[in-house]
């Protein structure tokens, strides 16, 4: 009896622990996604304007660390 009423108070954090986990990977996958597509569509950039190519790095570097952040969080 005892057991089945821990059960009864455990199971639902747990679930919600596991669901926010979920959550947590999820969105930061989207991110890293964003991130990529960001970075892709910089490099593309980058190759069509050489002219100012320093304002373009620095949008790239700025992408890559957003790409970091997603990482830290999984």
């Amino acid at each position: 009896m005892v057991g089945a009423e821990r059960n009864k108070y455990v199971r639902k954090p747990f679930f919600a622990a596991k669901w926010s986990q979920f959550m947590l990977v999820e969105n930061a996958l989207v991110a890293m996604w964003k991130a990529t597509q960001s970075r892709i569509n910089v490099r593309i950039e980058m190759k069509a304007n050489k002219s100012n190519g320093l304002k373009y790095k620095n949008r790239s570097r700025m992408f890559q660390k957003s790409s970091i952040c997603a990482y830290i969080q999984l």
